[in-house]
């Protein structure tokens, strides 16, 4: 939201003259009298993000963040913010939006004080949203790995401007911490402008990928004095669609991708003076570097370079194996002068050939020039290969040494490439993985030898196991060993049409030594000590009923093997009887029947009566004990009136009675001479043996000392002790205090006033810490909670004052604040009393000064004006 009080140039020329205008000569003659001016400086004591017709209106109380300046501003009006020398901010996850249009940012300072940006997190960003936008003189530095974007050109927004913006490497220093893009231009971000740009990422900066990305579209940019150095892995300045008239000028770029990575269909209306990974890109000044080298003597030719393709024999034109001492012309010159004679070599080849002639190149016999050109020349040879015919298909008729011979067994031509070729036959054969050791690995006719061996064997031992004899002697680890006993006396054989699993189930566990685990024979022999008598040869007791279960027999047993109840379903059942027994006989019908005169310990009976041989009275018929006592819920806790309910009901009455006996009729009665402790009578009188004064006939407490719950009615101001209370409250003067450190910013609050008061003294002394000395100069005021503030006194200057100095008002409006040194003489405080509305009574500090150190303990006292009317420490 634009600023509620802006300030405009045309403001501050009023406000601070000729000191302004150093600054406002940066924005050159396109600035507007009317446009806003902000100042941002996170580092000063002032800085605060308050829309207040003060913050950020001067360098002295600036505004603490960009961002918040930026929503000050005003679309189109073409504001202007400085940040500070030194300003910093830590942006973490968030984003500096520059969204309104026309704001231009400048930063004050050089070096380490230019204004610097640190992105903490890797969603950190600076948004371009809206459209003539300029940032000038900033630094910008990741502080955490791979931060996705540093600024971001958002959709459509066009004529933004950088320059003399820096993207520091990163702040660990060793590569870590980097922009993947340093710059994103999303899509039809026309006539932006980069001038004065430095880009860089550490050697080591891995995630680095682009410079300047030109995601879509984007006509008439222009790079100027832009430098980009580092391992940007796909390129320095990357457009990803067809740009015109682009401008690229006095631009350097040297990254691990491609340096220019401009569309093949992109125009320029300008394209000069650029370096090119440390090489100029236009050809005539490469071709001049080239010749004049790069000192007295050149060092060496640059790959890719016109020299390297005339001096060069690699494809790529590097001429890194060029060597002076061989390979220059003065160099074959004197290999040319070596060569015997002729030395034309235009000239016959002689028959008698000599040291490095040609005879010795062209002929292979000594002494016999059998050199023939027509056959041994280069361009014969080449001839006779071509005449070969290797892309051709085969002739019909081979010939000695022909490739015909290589590929067909006999003259019939019927050589045919998709079954015959190589590849065929390694498609038709396999791949083969012998490794060369064992013999079944060295060709595949051995391993297919090996493995008939094998399937021999066990072809032989394993017969059909449906019906066929299983050998006597089965071979080890075959399948007739498994399934038989595995000695020469076989089993069982397996009926027709039947396996394993048909006779014997299906058998899961795993072998682990244990035998009821291995077999199902095993497992079965074992659950036989369970079903049978335990020995497992199941010789067992008496057979179970048809169609009838264990279960069915003894039900469900949960004993734990302990007492001999708990260890079998007969014996907890036996145990039962004989307790039930006990319990029939001892709890015969209670309604009109006779209880036992000898209960059996813990029945019903022994809860019932006495527990003992003289039993209590018999209930009446149909009646319970609830009928007769009531419902007691004390829990047993070892104190009698707790444990049941006519010792609790006895210890009523004798509580009853003390009350009785000490509460008499208060009216027209006399009171106890030593009323029991606690008891009422002990409230009423004086607690002690030495009583009050009876209360008269017919008359209450109340009668005589007042009601102190009625509402206040003035007409009985003086009939009761509430209202002479409230009387008494108008005419007390109510103390408060508060001790505060000598201001260090803007305002101190002190006293917080609810309702109206006034306030009839208030001073101050130095306590504890002499204040600083350096100018202070400070005040007393009101900030109301009606917003018509007022100052109660006039400014003073605290400067050095020592422990011990006073302050006090004088009689005027406002109260003039004076200091009393130590031993000064009189200690007066002549003030008038001040009359406060309700807020906060504040101690401030003259903007211009900066605050120190010190204590000083402020005293007031005030009379309530309203009935809420109070003064309590802020």
């Amino acid at each position: 939201m634009a600023a509620v009080n802006p300030l405009r140039v045309s403001d501050l020329i009023k406000k601070y003259g000729w000191t302004i205008m150093p600054y406002l000569s940066n924005l050159g003659p396109t600035l507007l009298a009317e446009a806003q001016v902000l100042f941002v400086d996170s580092g000063h004591v002032n800085a605060l993000d308050a829309d207040d017709t003060e913050h950020g209106h001067e360098l002295t109380k600036p505004l603490a963040t960009w961002d918040y300046a930026v929503g000050l501003c005003t679309a189109s009006e073409q504001s202007v913010i400085f940040l500070a020398p030194g300003h910093n901010e830590n942006l973490g996850a968030a984003q500096i939006d520059l969204d309104v249009i026309g704001v231009h940012t400048i930063g004050i300072g050089s070096g380490s004080l230019i204004p610097r940006i640190d992105f903490d997190d890797v969603a950190s960003s600076i948004d371009i949203g809206a459209n003539n936008i300029t940032i000038q003189n900033v630094d910008l530095l990741p502080s955490t790995p791979a931060v996705l974007i540093g600024v971001n050109v958002e959709t459509n927004v066009t004529n933004f401007r950088m320059k003399n913006v820096r993207f520091l490497i990163g702040e660990d220093g060793a590569g870590a911490d980097e922009f993947v893009k340093a710059v994103e231009m999303t899509s039809g971000n026309d006539d932006c402008e980069f001038e004065d740009v430095l880009i860089l990422a550490h050697a080591s900066a891995g995630a680095a990928t682009h410079g300047i990305h030109v995601a879509a579209a984007a006509d008439r940019t222009v790079w100027r004095n832009v430098v980009i150095d580092g391992p940007y892995a796909t390129g320095g300045i990357v457009e990803a669609a067809t740009g015109v008239n682009l401008i690229v000028e006095n631009c350097a770029v040297d990254v691990t991708g491609t340096n220019y990575g401009f569309d093949g269909s992109s125009t320029f209306a300008k394209r000069v003076n650029n370096v090119d990974g440390q090489v100029r890109e236009d050809d005539s000044e490469s071709l001049i570097v080239e010749t004049r080298g790069t000192g007295t003597t050149p060092t060496g030719i640059t790959d890719e370079s016109i020299f390297a393709y005339l001096m060069g024999k690699g494809g790529t034109a590097s001429a890194s194996t060029f060597n002076n001492t061989t390979d220059s012309l003065e160099a074959i010159r004197d290999a040319v002068d070596t060569i015997a004679s002729p030395t034309d070599v235009t000239a016959a080849v002689p028959d008698t050939p000599t040291g490095k002639s040609l005879q010795d190149i062209l002929s292979k016999l000594d002494g016999a020039n059998t050199f023939d050109n027509t056959t041994d020349s280069l361009e014969a040879i080449s001839e006779a290969v071509n005449a070969l015919n290797l892309t051709g298909a085969v002739s019909a008729t081979p010939t000695a040494r022909s490739i015909q011979d290589i590929l067909e067994k006999d003259a019939t031509s019927d050589f045919d490439d998709a079954t015959d070729s190589l590849e065929a036959i390694s498609d038709k054969a396999g791949g083969y993985s012998g490794d060369g050791g064992a013999a079944q690995d060295d060709s595949n006719k051995a391993s297919l030898d090996l493995a008939h061996i094998d399937l021999d064997a066990i072809l032989a031992d394993t017969l059909s196991i449906s019906g066929g004899t299983l050998p006597v002697a089965p071979t080890a680890n075959s399948l007739a060993r498994f399934v038989a006993s595995g000695g020469t006396a076989l089993g069982q054989q397996l009926p027709d049409s039947m396996s394993l699993v048909d006779i014997i189930g299906n058998f899961t566990g795993a072998y682990d030594g244990n035998a009821y685990d291995d077999n199902i024979f095993a497992a079965i022999k074992v659950l036989s000590k369970y079903v049978a008598d335990g020995d497992g040869d199941f010789a067992a007791g008496a057979v179970l009923p048809s169609n009838v279960s264990l279960y069915n027999v003894t039900g469900g047993f949960s004993g734990d093997g302990g007492a001999s109840q708990d260890d079998s379903i007969k014996a907890s059942l036996d145990l039962a009887h004989t307790d039930l027994d006990a319990i029939l006989a001892d709890s015969i019908t209670i309604s009109g029947g006779t209880l036992p005169a000898g209960p059996i310990a813990g029945s019903l009976a022994t809860f019932i009566s006495g527990g003992s041989v003289a039993l209590g009275q018999p209930l009446p018929a149909s009646m319970s004990l609830i009928d007769l006592l009531g419902n007691f819920t004390g829990a047993y806790d070892g104190v009698a009136q707790d444990d049941n309910i006519k010792a609790s009901l006895d210890l009523a009455h004798t509580d009853l009675d003390t009350i009785v006996a000490d509460t008499v009729t208060i009216s027209g009665g006399a009171l106890p001479a030593d009323p029991t402790a606690s008891s009422l009578a002990r409230y009423i009188a004086s607690g002690g043996t030495a009583l009050g004064q009876p209360l008269p006939d017919s008359m209450s407490l109340v009668d005589l000392i007042g009601n102190y719950t009625g509402a206040y009615d003035a007409v009985e101001a003086d009939d009761n002790i509430k209202a002479h209370l409230d009387l008494i409250k108008t005419d007390l003067v109510y103390q408060e205090q508060c001790v505060e450190k000598v201001a260090t910013s803007t305002t101190d609050l002190l006293f917080t006033v609810t309702g109206e008061v006034i306030i009839t003294s208030f001073a101050g002394v130095v306590t504890n810490t002499a204040v600083g000395g350096v100018q202070n100069r400070i005040k007393i005021n009101l900030n109301a909670t009606d917003a018509f503030d007022n100052d109660f006194s006039t400014e003073v200057d605290t400067n050095a004052d020592p422990v011990g100095t006073r302050y006090v008002f004088s009689a005027a409006n406002p109260s003039v604040l004076t200091p009393l040194a130590n031993g000064a003489a009189g200690s007066g405080q002549p003030m008038w009393p001040w009359v406060c509305r309700p807020g906060v009574i504040e101690q401030t500090m003259n903007g211009a000064d900066a605050g120190t150190t010190g204590e000083i303990t402020w005293f007031i006292t005030f009379r309530p004006l309203s009935s809420d009317g109070a003064v309590v420490v802020a």
